[in-house]
């Protein structure tokens, strides 16, 4: 039986740690955020902008319209910015779709002078991965508080909900003939001494695109190092001179690289999957492995089978951090709405459900449902546990993500009967 896929973090308290405000997603937005409806602020990772710019176009269509708002951040402090109650201010992306169908990615502003707390924290790692400083201002404050204690109805605790599945991978630009997989130790050795490990052809620091100390996606290189047995008192400094601060911008940094064949950068897989004409993944081999894997059961599929059966170790679950009762349910409205749309439920009791298939959400932008998934960790770079959904939706998953009417393996079905064994007819698949 799985275990639910939620962590208790701390009780909400005053926490006693340094936060940079603002928004990075865009540095400048010409209209305020004020007037825009049903706003859910949104606030941490861009790893998973994709997934967030997907979504947010679908909920601007509704009836009435919801309006997701990000705020590019650093997820670890982030959560801690929503257990502390602090305002948010900067340029935050909206979105909505464009002529073609497609989702349109604007700009707004929310002002210092206002008072908007974050609903939901974004983070790409488990509360046990962030930096020592921010968990050590977090636990000085208000410490741990044991889950199997009995709280009182009205006592709030930070919940970590945990959603779909996303992976980090390596990337090089397609000018790269030679590049197909890395060993773990030829990978550790990049990540922690960069040119000075002697990896050909990754021998130029300003080609090892890494991210900058206390950079706005911090937990790409948390999970990363995490995930391939690192620690991050080993990030590369010296041997690592080419930094970004978001996603897109490491991205971009590996495509235009003056140094095509001895560029190199990790990012996540849904920004990865935006620019696979110019970049291609590398294999990696993981801790205790004997062979490199992609995330994909090959080097042109989006099938994400190697990470739904733990094959690819870089990878878990996003995390949706917000403030809770002692039922466990977000105590903002908004911050329910969208941990249950991602979590495949109505948004509030009583509330219809969302008129799309968030599956198809997740198959479109890179990530993988719970539904989808066959193993799960409770830790980053933790061992995998067997993991089988009660309404498991591989089959339909990666059918949407690859375009593929019935995947290799898979079964179509109209009702159980169809369906033999333990197998159960779900989502149109024996599965």
């Amino acid at each position: 039986m799985p275990k639910p896929r939620i962590t208790y973090l701390v009780a909400c308290a005053s926490v006693l740690i340094t936060l940079q405000q603002g928004g990075a997603l865009a540095q400048v937005a010409s209209q305020s955020c004020v007037f825009l409806p049903n706003k859910i602020y949104l606030y941490g990772t861009t790893a998973v902008e994709p997934v967030i710019a997907a979504l947010g176009a679908r909920l601007s269509q509704l009836d009435p319209p919801y309006s997701l708002l990000y705020l590019g951040y650093d997820g670890c402090n982030a959560l801690a910015a929503v257990a502390q109650g602090l305002n948010i201010a900067g340029a935050a992306e909206f979105y909505s779709i464009d002529a073609a169908g497609l989702p349109k990615i604007d700009t707004c502003s929310i002002s210092a002078g206002q008072v908007t707390k974050a609903d939901v924290a974004l983070s790409d790692v488990y509360y046990a991965t962030c930096p020592s400083n921010v968990r050590d201002a977090v636990d000085s404050a208000i410490g741990l508080r044991d889950p199997s204690v009995n709280v009182a109805n009205n006592a709030r605790m930070l919940v970590d909900f945990q959603g779909p599945t996303q992976a980090m991978v390596v990337v090089v630009p397609r000018a790269n003939f030679s590049t197909t997989y890395l060993s773990l130790d030829q990978t550790r050795d990049i990540l922690a001494c960069g040119s000075l490990g002697l990896i050909y052809p990754f021998v130029d620091p300003t080609q090892i695109i890494t991210y900058a100390f206390l950079a706005g996606d911090q937990g790409v290189k948390e999970m990363t190092y995490a995930c391939l047995g690192l620690g991050l008192d080993q990030v590369c400094v010296q041997g690592c001179t080419g930094t970004a601060q978001w996603n897109q911008e490491a991205a971009s940094r590996v495509i235009n690289s003056i140094k095509q064949t001895a560029a190199i950068g990790y990012i996540s897989n849904e920004v990865y999957d935006q620019h696979r004409d110019v970049l291609k993944a590398v294999a990696l081999q993981g801790p205790g492995q004997d062979k490199a894997y992609y995330p994909d059961s090959d080097s042109t599929s989006r099938d994400r089978r190697m990470v739904r059966d733990g094959h690819y170790m870089v990878q878990g679950p996003l995390h949706m951090v917000a403030l809770a009762g002692a039922d466990n349910v977000p105590v903002q409205p908004m911050a329910q709405r969208f941990v249950n749309w991602m979590l495949q439920k109505p948004g509030l009791p009583g509330e219809a459900p969302l008129p799309f298939n968030i599956v198809d959400v997740f198959a479109e932008s890179g990530v993988v449902p719970a539904c989808a998934m066959r193993v799960v960790r409770y830790a980053d770079g933790g061992p995998f546990s067997p993991y089988r959904d009660s309404q498991p939706c591989g089959c339909y998953f990666e059918s949407q993500a690859t375009g593929v009417a019935v995947p290799c393996g898979c079964k179509p079905c109209k009702g159980q009967d169809d369906c033999t064994g333990a197998q159960v007819c779900s989502y149109g698949f024996c599965e």
